[in-house]
């Protein structure tokens, strides 16, 4: 059974129960099994992935402001590069309303942690849906993130929920991505990770 785990957001180092580190996440499992390459050490290359994850923390921390019942006034986000991204989110939210059971909260798993971005349910159309949801940033969908949402729901144990990436858009749009559930897969990509690790062929991200 899994259970919760802690995340020092600073280091990205996952503890368990009995404070003891968990060895891999979610990420270093797509990394280490080659599902998700390691971004080349180019400084072009490094320069644009930390502008987007400076811009993908930020849209973040605007989506937990607003799910955890923050005022829903983004004027001070005026002339800034989230601001389409959060209105895009606040459309999400106005289109298909949410009713959240886990924000941003961590689970552990057979040495493995991760931390889905919504753990609840969605309306589509008149129906009330479980799901777990990643928001997403970048410009165009990955197909990597199937194997990711499919780790949150095994980490997680809720089978009973479909699987979504919200794709936030620079324009103030947003398109609602289903994926099928492939946990098989993911517990292929820990058990090639694991072996890395353990025997010295590759490290994990902190």
């Amino acid at each position: 059974m899994s259970a919760i785990a802690t995340l020092e957001r600073g280091s990205h180092v996952y503890t368990d129960a009995k404070g003891e580190r968990v060895p891999l996440c979610v990420s270093d499992v797509l990394r280490l099994s080659g599902i998700c390459p390691a971004y080349p050490e180019i400084p072009s290359v490094m320069n644009h992935v930390e502008h987007a994850r400076e811009l993908g923390e930020t849209v973040h921390e605007w989506a937990d402001y607003l799910d955890r019942g923050g005022l829903a006034d983004v004027s001070s986000l005026e002339g800034s590069e989230p601001l389409p991204y959060v209105l895009a989110y606040q459309r999400f939210r106005a289109d298909h309303p949410p009713a959240w059971e886990h924000i941003e909260e961590s689970f552990v798993l057979d040495g493995c942690a991760g931390t889905p971005d919504r753990i609840g349910s969605i309306m589509r159309g008149n129906k009330c849906i479980p799901v777990i949801v990643d928001i997403k940033t970048p410009r165009q969908p990955e197909k990597h993130w199937q194997i990711q949402l499919s780790g949150y729901q095994w980490l997680a144990n809720r089978l009973d929920c479909l699987l979504y990436a919200v794709l936030l858009r620079s324009d103030a749009t947003f398109k609602l991505l289903p994926y099928e559930s492939d946990i098989g897969t993911f517990c292929a990509a820990l058990r090639v990770a694991q072996w890395k690790v353990s025997n010295g062929k590759g490290k994990v991200s902190a």
